[in-house]
C-alpha cells in the first residue's frame, strides 16, 4: 500500500514536471499551421493584418480535415468559415468551402430560432412578474460578436431568482416543455434547490418539428438557473447583487434586460475555468466582449472579482484573450497578470492542455481539471469549500495533488501537505456526513 501511494504521488509529480516543461517551451514551439489559423479566424471583427496572415496560412498548405475537427472542437466553424469566407474564398478548396457553408447555414437557423424562442420565454416570465435574464447564449452573441450567427451555441440558459424557481418551472411545464433528467424531476424541490444549481428543460419534440421547416433536427434545452456554478466550484453569486444593475439591450427586435457587462465578464471567466478553458470559443467570447466594450469600469470589476474571491480567475480569462487572441486590456490590468506567479502557472497549463494535450487517460485528465478548479482559486476558505466536494465524489484522486492544490505552498514546503491528512480525514468522514445527516433531519 505504502510503495502504491508514494508511486501515485511520483507520477503525478512527474506529469506535472512535464505539463510545466512542455508550457515554456511553448511559445519558442511553433504551433501547426491549423492550429494558428483557427487562431486568427477566431475573431469577429475584420483586421487587415489579420486578413493578411490567413492568406498566408491558407496559401502555405493547410491539412482541411484536421482544420475542420478542430473548428468542431472548439466551437469555432461558423467564424472559420465567416473568416475565410469573407477574407480569401478563392484560396480554399470548393467542396470544405461549401462544407462550411453548409454548417454555417445549419448554425444560422438554430441560433435564430433559439434567439426568437429566448424572446418568447423572456416575455412570458415577464408577464407572470418573473425576474429573468439570460446568460450567455443568443444575448451574447448579439452583445459581444454583433451578429447571433457568429457564435456557436445550443442551450438557453436563463438566470432567474431563487425565490421563483417554482413558478418559472410551472410556466415551463405549461408551455410544452419538461425536464430533461429524470433524477431532477423526482428529486425533493427544496433539496434539489439547495444542492444544484440548474434545472435543464428540453421542448417536446412535436412543438419543435412544427416550427421547423427547413429539415434541420435539433432539441430546444433551456437551462433554469438559480446559480451559476455546481457545487465543486461553490461561488458567491447571490453576492454579486446582479439584479441590482441589470441593463437594457436590444435583441431580435426586442428590448430584453440583461446583465451588466462587468457582471456578464467576471461570469464568463468563472463559466470558462469551471471547464478547464476546454474551447478557444469560450475565450474568443472575452475577447470579443471587452473588444466590443470599450467603456468597461476596469477598477470596479476588479474590487468586485477581489470581494467575491475570483480574481484570480477573472485575470485567467483576460490573459488568455491577452496572449491568444491579442486582446487590448489595461495595462494595470496586464501588469497584475505578469507579475502573478500563480496565473502565469494557470495559464501555461491552459495553453498546454488547449493545442497540446495528447492524454488518453480519463481519470488523469478529470484529476488535472478539477485540480485546476483548486488552483484558480485564491482564497483557502474557498479552495476549503471545493474540496469538500471533490472529495467525497472523486475517491480516486491522489491524496497528495490534491492536498498540494488547496494549500498551494511554495516548492520549498510542499512537505508540509502530508501533514494536512488530519484535516482532510475530518472533512470527509466527520463534516460531510454530518452535514447531510443534520439536512435530512431539517427536510423531514
Amino acid at each position: 500500500m505504502r510503495h502504491s501511494f508514494f508511486r501515485t504521488k511520483c507520477d503525478y509529480i512527474s506529469r506535472r514536471k512535464n505539463l510545466v516543461n512542455l508550457s515554456n517551451q511553448k511559445q519558442s514551439t511553433k504551433l501547426p499551421p491549423e492550429v494558428e489559423l483557427l487562431i486568427y479566424c477566431a475573431h469577429p471583427q475584420r483586421d487587415a493584418t489579420r486578413a493578411e496572415k490567413i492568406r498566408l496560412l491558407v496559401i502555405s498548405g493547410i491539412n482541411w480535415e484536421y482544420l475542420i475537427r478542430l473548428g468542431r472542437q472548439h466551437a469555432l466553424t461558423s467564424l472559420l468559415y465567416w473568416n475565410l469566407n469573407t477574407t480569401c474564398p478563392e484560396s480554399v478548396p470548393g467542396d470544405i468551402l461549401h462544407l462550411l457553408e453548409r454548417r454555417f447555414n445549419i448554425n444560422d437557423f438554430r441560433n435564430r430560432f433559439l434567439t426568437k424562442e429566448l424572446v418568447r420565454l423572456l416575455s412570458l416570465f415577464k408577464a407572470h412578474k418573473i425576474l429573468a435574464v439570460p446568460y450567455k447564449g443568443p444575448d451574447l452573441a448579439s452583445r459581444a460578436y454583433g451578429n447571433v450567427s457568429l457564435r456557436e451555441f445550443r442551450d438557453l440558459d436563463i438566470l432567474i431568482p431563487k425565490r421563483d424557481v417554482s413558478q418559472a418551472k410551472n410556466l415551463l411545464f405549461a408551455h410544452e416543455y419538461r425536464l430533461r433528467d429524470l433524477s431532477a424531476a423526482q428529486a425533493q424541490e427544496a433539496a434539489y434547490l439547495r444542492e444544484d444549481y440548474e434545472y435543464r428543460f428540453v421542448l417536446n419534440d412535436d412543438q419543435l418539428n412544427a416550427g421547423n421547416d427547413r429539415g434541420f433536427f435539433f432539441r430546444v434545452v433551456v437551462g433554469l438557473h438559480w446559480r451559476v456554478t455546481p457545487p465543486n466550484l461553490p461561488f458567491p453569486f447571490k453576492a454579486m447583487r446582479v439584479w441590482d444593475h441589470l441593463e437594457e439591450v436590444p435583441l431580435a427586435g426586442s428590448t430584453i434586460l440583461s446583465l451588466a457587462t462587468e457582471d456578464l465578464l467576471l461570469l464568463l471567466c468563472l463559466h470558462g475555468t469551471k471547464h478547464r478553458w476546454e474551447r478557444l470559443a469560450w475565450i474568443c467570447d472575452i475577447a470579443a466582449l471587452v473588444s466590443t466594450h470599450q467603456g468597461i469600469d476596469w477598477e470596479w470589476t476588479v474590487k468586485q472579482a477581489t470581494k467575491l474571491g475570483g480574481a484570480r480567475m477573472l485575470f485567467l480569462g483576460l490573459g488568455l484573450a491577452h496572449s491568444l487572441l491579442d486582446t487590448d486590456i489595461p495595462q494595470n490590468v496586464l501588469r497584475r497578470i505578469q507579475t502573478d506567479i500563480a496565473i502565469q502557472s494557470l495559464l501555461a497549463e491552459v495553453n498546454q492542455h488547449l493545442f497540446l494535450s495528447d492524454t488518453n487517460d480519463q481519470n488523469e485528465d478529470s484529476e488535472e481539471a478539477l485540480i485546476h478548479l483548486l488552483r484558480a482559486r485564491e482564497r483557502f476558505l474557498d479552495r476549503i469549500k471545493a474540496y469538500r466536494h471533490i472529495g467525497h465524489h472523486y475517491r480516486w484522486m491522489t491524496p497528495y495533488a490534491i492536498d498540494q492544490a488547496v494549500l498551494q505552498l511554495p516548492p520549498p514546503l510542499n512537505i508540509l501537505c502530508y501533514i494536512f491528512w488530519p484535516l482532510r480525514f475530518v472533512i470527509k468522514y466527520v463534516m460531510s456526513p454530518a452535514r447531510h445527516f443534520l439536512r435530512g433531519i431539517s427536510d423531514t
